[in-house]
């Protein structure tokens, strides 16, 4: 027979436990200072992750030159490609060179228009497509589009610019009755239509719609033609037209706008005319925000004003939505992002200023030169910068602007957004646009966590006190020592672990469930009402064969 282990004395007992009490002290020390570092680096984490948020715009002077192609004519439009390497610059010769933007070598030139006509107007579609018109003397407007090839050869990246006439290199004809110069000129095109509008000197406004036939890409479309006058429009200085092509702005000497909506091109009908300035200011500038809803309008005081259609009980009104007064005189130029709500203006004394409009936020303000600035580019990305003054004059400027759109405004306050009667609090990140206006505003969120907290609390409050009082006075003191600790246990589990596993796992089994959950809503207190009253009409010898306290788990399968 084996022989039998000594049994444990007292002291060696309380020596093991002494071992076991030490080793779960350290443990739980361990485990709670390590809990303490993981807060801390999420915390350092998540400041890392929020600081740039925090940090203003700058920008510094890369390069500066005068261009060696400045003979070519003047400047009407100047333009950059992604990759902030080559730029291109349109003059009234029609003439387009591509040059280097870092210290301005000519890489092309090409010509755009004939020799026996001449340039009257430019416009330019969506600045990040590349389109533009040009109209010419005979009532004609060539239509094409500047576009960026990068070409891959040994070890070498090499950007070959292109023009591409995606209506035929033909001009084509806007002014069909008297052939007048094109005095004004709006263009705005997708893939399956294009709308000009032009002036001539007759004071008439003709707006041309052309429907392709195909949808519109680099190869040259056929296309249906269909224009309609607008005769006697006075004073005219400016068009522009809606991303849309549904409404049509008449900028005129007066500092008015007038407002028609073309939807119908063989019916336009004028909306309204407003003035945009006060009495004692004029317009010095305008130009279309980035998705081609708002106007920027610039005035000889400084002054920004940002105005868009809103419906009304009257109709569709211009209104005045926001204005920045930052600028020191009169606003030469406003060019916009091309990705964001964001925008740069100058001014006669070559002070530049970078805005965002939503979050009505002036990000920088500086001197950007000497001359007053006559022509401004921004980069697609915009972290580039390039100028023209009216001494030839070339400067390039590289920008840190990374998160624009943030302000206490945007995030707490109401904020008119584009296309809305009033201001509104809106959270809506992202969209599949880069038009888009985000709506940042943590007001829905914040609000949200609340009602949701209060419905919860609403319904948890009163289980929970129900619950402990069951469980201090009702239950068996046996099944107390099981459910007490399980509910404390629970008690220690993050709430955000619960949220996680809730949306991980719990959403997609509701979702797949859905009937079966809604059942549930009914079929779970009537089965246990039902089990309730059939309990009551049991025999009593049964009913009496539950020790107290343990009638609550007769409910589990039931529930």
């Amino acid at each position: 027979m084996s022989e039998k282990a000594p049994p444990i004395t007292v002291s060696q007992g309380y020596n093991i436990r002494l071992i076991k009490d030490r080793l779960m002290s350290w443990f739980m020390g361990f485990g709670g200072i390590s809990v303490i570092i993981a807060i801390v680096l999420i915390l350092f984490y998540l400041l890392y992750v929020v600081f740039p948020l925090f940090i203003p715009a700058h920008m510094e002077r890369a390069s500066q030159y005068t261009m060696p192609s400045a003979t070519a004519g003047n400047t009407l439009h100047l333009a950059m490609e992604e990759q902030n390497e080559l730029g291109a610059r349109f003059t009234d010769q029609g003439i387009v060179t591509f040059f280097n933007i870092q210290d301005g070598t000519p890489v092309k030139s090409e010509r755009l228009i004939d020799s026996d006509h001449k340039v009257t107007s430019f416009a330019h579609g969506k600045l990040a497509k590349g389109f533009f018109a040009i109209g010419l003397d005979n009532g004609t407007a060539v239509i094409a589009r500047h576009t960026y090839r990068l070409v891959y050869g040994e070890d070498k990246r090499t950007i070959v610019p292109e023009i591409i006439y995606p209506l035929g290199e033909d001009p084509v004809l806007l002014d069909e009755d008297t052939q007048l110069p094109l005095q004004q000129l709006a263009l705005r095109l997708d893939e399956e239509r294009a709308t000009i509008a032009t002036s001539t000197a007759n004071n008439n406004v003709i707006i041309s719609r052309l429907i392709f036939d195909e949808e519109l890409g680099d190869e040259p479309v056929e296309f249906e033609k269909m224009s309609v006058t607008l005769p006697n429009i006075q004073n005219i200085t400016g068009l522009f037209i809606n991303t849309d092509q549904r409404l049509l702005y008449i900028v005129h000497s007066t500092d008015e706008i007038t407002l028609v909506d073309i939807d119908d091109i063989e019916e336009p009908q004028v909306l309204e005319r407003t003035r945009v300035v006060s009495d004692e200011a004029k317009v010095t500038s305008i130009s279309l925000l980035t998705g081609e809803i708002s106007l920027l309008i610039g005035d000889d005081h400084g002054s920004i004003s940002q105005w868009f259609p809103v419906n009304t009980e009257e109709g569709l009104q211009l209104s005045k939505i926001r204005e920045f007064k930052t600028q020191q005189s009169a606003v030469t130029q406003i060019i916009t992002e091309q990705r964001r709500k964001g925008f740069a203006a100058v001014d006669n004394k070559g002070q530049l200023g970078i805005y965002h409009s939503t979050a009505r936020r002036t990000l920088l303000h500086e001197k950007a030169g000497e001359y007053p600035v006559t022509h401004l580019a921004v980069s697609p990305r915009a972290n580039v910068v390039l100028m023209e003054d009216n001494h030839g004059n070339y400067q390039r400027w590289n920008v840190e602007n990374e998160h624009p759109e943030v302000s206490w405004q945007v995030l707490w306050e109401q904020v008119w957004y584009e296309s809305y009667q009033q201001p509104e609090y809106i959270w809506q990140s992202s969209s599949s646009s880069n038009d888009f206006e985000p709506k940042f505003s943590l007001m829905p969120l914040a609000f949200g966590t609340i009602k949701a907290a209060f419905y919860a609390m609403l319904f948890a409050v009163p289980l929970a006190i129900m619950g402990a009082i069951y469980t201090a006075y009702f239950m068996s003191p046996t099944m107390r020592a099981y459910v007490k600790p399980t509910i404390e246990i629970m008690e220690a589990l993050p709430t955000v672990i619960l949220g996680f596993l809730a949306g991980l796992w719990l959403a997609p089994t509701i979702e797949s469930h859905l009937p079966g959950v809604f059942a549930l809503l009914v079929l779970m207190p009537l089965g246990v009402l039902t089990f309730a009253y059939g309990w009551q009409k049991l025999p009593e010898k049964i009913r009496q064969s539950i020790p107290d306290g343990w009638h609550a788990a007769l409910l589990i399968p039931v529930l």
